[in-house]
């Protein structure tokens, strides 16, 4: 019972290529992580000079608008603490009802109340 299929040969694997080319693929690793630290060094300063460039600008001109806000929040402020006081109940009297006060929140002031 002989056979007539030849012997298969072992895999042949050149070692030392093996290992140069996992050499290569390390350095150039090495290489890539330090080109994405110095770009990334790159941008972060450059972020940084343009933060501090708008902080400068917004404290060299005020712009219109912000200050129209901020004069538009001040009226709103005053008018509400204004409010307020006046919607303060006189002694003896029911307090009236806050319209911005939700329907739940009015019942479970008056079920409160009742208790």
């Amino acid at each position: 019972m002989n056979s007539n299929v030849a012997p298969q040969s072992k895999l042949q694997i050149n070692t030392g290529q093996i290992r140069a080319g996992a050499i290569l693929i390390g350095v150039g690793g090495t290489f890539v992580l330090a080109g994405a630290v110095v770009a990334g060094t790159a941008l972060w300063s450059a972020f940084q000079q343009r933060v501090q460039q708008m902080g400068r600008a917004a404290q060299r001109a005020r712009p219109a608008a912000l200050v129209r806000g901020q004069a538009r929040d001040q009226r709103r402020r005053r008018r509400m603490a204004q409010g307020a006081a006046g919607r303060e109940a006189p002694a003896g009297r029911a307090p009236v009802a806050d319209p911005r006060r939700s329907r739940l929140q009015r019942s479970a002031r008056v079920v409160a109340r009742a208790t």
